[in-house]
């Protein structure tokens, strides 16, 4: 924001600085977690494959990756603020409280995004509230606007990760009985406004639609019948529904240009038998390989060229992790998401959790085929939201049994 002079995640990243000198009883509890100093072990090790790759280079000091993996140390604050926040709400349902919130607000999200969407005087004032930096990528991409949501901080590739997650978590809430899922009118609104506005923002998200139905799955295969004759139904009856409000309310020239660009796959399919888009032509197009065995080994060291632009015309994550330190640092790399994904899957002993760890890991393993991607900040936020339950859950069973 233009009025703030450091970008909005920082001031959180202050706050939550602050509250760890503020209340030590609950500073003592978080430092407490099991492993958590194994997670940013790893995370350091990563951090200072970077720096090596950068020096066994000898190129023009390229930050980009730095300031990215660097974020995951940046997350621990404002994790810490969230959960404190949720700890002091109630210490004994902070994972639930935590979904639940997770869902509120993507929903909340897509109800923006579409206000922006039809409203577009709202979005101008909105953009124009936007430090330079923060809408040069919006203004560039004016077209798109017309026919994909934009949200607060939620817009094309980003947006969808986030969705995603969101989704994912409104999947896994009726097994977890929480607060939310027992509102069952909002929790089904929620979770339709989800899946529309993660449609309308990427493509992407129908990848993400396969995932869920594979956790859906993975909790009781007994879902599959549920599936067909009630899930099914019900979320395209509600879609119907809402894309039948979105004509009565919007522009039906621009609600059809929407409909032909998330369906632009399908579309193509029946009319030439082949599953393409612009997209997933673009997308091809940059799959670009290094010609050196040396890149193929230590990489380039370079994300982004001296103008900002993806280094080599790419922005596929695998490609440009590949071209910056290798193909063996990009294994490592991913390793590292799923040794992350298996501690974090290591805080519940519930199945119910450990398969939305798994399909959280799938879905970054997918995500890098796109663009580059990482969860860190929803891994870090879930393993202390985890951790605290924990520790609370274990002091009041102690306590349960000295009485």
């Amino acid at each position: 924001m233009k009025f703030f002079p450091i970008p909005t995640d920082r001031i959180i990243q202050i706050l939550g600085l602050g509250f760890i000198f503020m209340d030590i009883p609950y500073r003592k509890l978080v430092f407490r977690i099991k492993n958590l100093s194994l997670f940013y072990f790893a995370s350091l090790l990563i951090l200072i494959v970077i720096l090596i790759v950068q020096n066994w280079n000898y190129s023009s000091l390229d930050l980009y990756y730095f300031k990215d993996h660097f974020d995951i140390f940046l997350y621990f604050f404002p994790a810490y603020l969230i959960i404190y926040i949720l700890f002091k709400i109630n210490k004994n349902k902070i994972v639930n409280n935590l979904l639940d919130s997770i869902v509120i607000i993507a929903a909340l999200q897509a109800i923006i995004s579409l206000v922006f969407f039809f409203v577009p005087p709202i979005f101008d004032a909105y953009t124009s509230l936007l430090s330079q930096n923060a809408s040069q990528g919006l203004t560039s991409r004016l077209g798109q606007v017309e026919k994909r949501l934009i949200g607060v901080g939620s817009a094309f590739f980003t947006g969808v990760i986030k969705y995603a997650v969101a989704f994912f978590i409104a999947i896994i809430l009726p097994y977890l009985k929480t607060d939310l899922y027992k509102r069952k009118t909002i929790y089904i609104i929620s979770f339709v406004l989800i899946i529309i506005a993660g449609l309308m923002t990427g493509r992407t998200f129908f990848v993400a639609i396969c995932l869920g139905l594979v956790l859906y799955l993975l909790i009781d295969p007994r879902n599959t019948l549920r599936l067909i004759y009630k899930v099914i139904p019900s979320v395209l009856v509600l879609t119907m529904l809402l894309y039948s409000i979105m004509i009565s309310i919007g522009n039906q020239e621009r609600i059809d240009r929407v409909f032909n660009f998330v369906f632009e796959l399908f579309i193509n399919y029946q009319k030439s038998g082949e599953l393409t888009s612009s997209s997933t032509e673009g997308s091809i197009s940059m799959y670009k390989f290094p010609k050196t065995l040396k890149t193929w080994i230590i990489g380039d060291g370079r994300m982004q060229n001296p103008n900002g632009s993806y280094y080599m015309g790419s922005d596929i994550g695998y490609v440009r992790m590949i071209f910056y330190f290798g193909i063996i640092f990009t294994v490592l790399y991913m390793m590292y998401q799923a040794y992350l994904c298996y501690l974090l899957s290591k805080k519940s002993p519930s199945w119910i959790f450990k398969a939305f760890c798994l399909i959280v890991l799938s879905w970054i393993i997918v995500l890098n085929f796109k663009g580059l991607a990482n969860l860190n900040m929803y891994l870090l936020l879930f393993f202390i939201g985890l951790g605290v339950n924990n520790v609370v859950a274990k002091q009041s069973s102690m306590i349960k049994n000295k009485i």
